[in-house]
């Protein structure tokens, strides 16, 4: 049995993050799918782990990272969050995305009083993430002109 283990992210998970990001593929189904420079990654990455409405972990297995997720407040409500996950490159493939969705929102539950929904934006041409978040429950609420899917999945934790 795979066990992951969720941290919060720091500054030592930093660069890993940043090289996740930049991979080909990543960049590829990214809402932004330009390369982000390390100095700007390393501004955003500074406001991310100290913002109090930002909930940013790593994921990992026998004491190997193989991933991150983030759970974004949304600006407009007071319990929705919206979710965005990344396999590192290396554990791609592996049959782990599921697994890492749970064990992640599970945490964020026990750290957030209160939750009623968690929001996933997804690129069109994503098929991997829209199968993760239909297959773990989310519902599609809305597709944009930019070909963004909007997924949603009712909580209720309060």
């Amino acid at each position: 049995m795979i066990i992951i283990k969720i941290k919060k992210a720091t500054y030592e998970y930093s660069h890993n993050i940043w090289e996740w990001r930049n991979d080909k593929f990543t960049r590829k189904m990214s809402k932004n799918s330009n390369y982000i420079t390390w100095e700007n990654h390393k501004k955003w990455f500074s406001k991310v782990i100290i913002d109090p409405d930002i909930f940013f972990y790593i994921g990992e297995i026998e004491n190997k990272i193989m991933g991150s997720v983030r759970f974004v407040k949304h600006e407009k409500s007071l319990d929705d969050y919206f979710v965005n996950i990344n396999i590192s490159p290396n554990s791609r493939g592996k049959g782990l995305s599921k697994l890492f969705l749970k064990s992640s929102i599970n945490k964020l539950s026990s750290e957030v009083n209160k939750i009623r929904f968690l929001k996933a934006e997804v690129k069109e041409i994503n098929y991997l993430s829209k199968k993760l978040f239909r297959n773990y429950g989310f519902e599609k609420e809305k597709f944009s002109k930019n070909k963004i899917i909007t997924y949603k999945l009712y909580i209720d934790k309060n």
